[in-house]
C-alpha cells in the first residue's frame, strides 16, 4: 500500500529556492530558522540564494554573517535595511554573536543596497 502510494505520488526531487526575510533582533526565532535553512542545504532539499534583514538594527546583518560564516557559506548575498525601525531596539544575543564570533560582515554599512549605498 505504501509502495503504490509512493509510485502514484512520488516525492519531489527539486531542489527549493530559498530566499530568508529575517528580523533578528531581540528575540531568537531568526537564528532557528536561519539554521533550518542551512540543514535543509546539508541535506539537498533546498538551495538559501540570499538573507535579507528587515529591521534597522545596524550589527544585526553581522549575526546572519556569523551564522552563514558558521556553516561555511560566507558566499551567501545579503541585504540589510538601514532605515529607523528597529534601529534602537537592541539584542543581547546579536552584540555578542558580532563581537566574539568570526564573519565577514559585522555592520550594515558592509552590505550595499541595491542602488549602491
Amino acid at each position: 500500500m505504501i509502495l503504490a502510494f509512493f509510485l502514484l505520488f512520488p516525492p519531489a526531487l527539486a531542489v527549493v529556492p530559498l530566499i530568508l526575510d529575517t528580523d533578528m533582533d531581540f528575540d531568537v526565532d531568526d537564528v532557528g530558522a536561519l539554521c533550518l535553512a542551512h540543514a535543509l542545504q546539508d541535506l539537498g532539499e533546498t538551495e538559501l540564494l540570499a538573507v535579507v534583514h528587515n529591521a534597522g538594527y545596524p550589527t544585526a546583518i553581522g549575526a546572519v554573517s556569523v551564522i552563514n560564516h558558521f556553516y561555511n557559506r560566507d558566499d551567501i548575498p545579503l541585504g540589510a535595511f538601514k532605515g529607523e525601525f528597529g534601529r534602537y531596539v537592541g539584542s543581547g544575543y546579536v552584540d555578542d554573536l558580532v563581537q566574539n564570533w568570526p564573519s565577514p560582515v559585522k555592520h550594515y554599512d558592509q552590505v550595499s543596497c541595491q542602488d549602491g549605498r
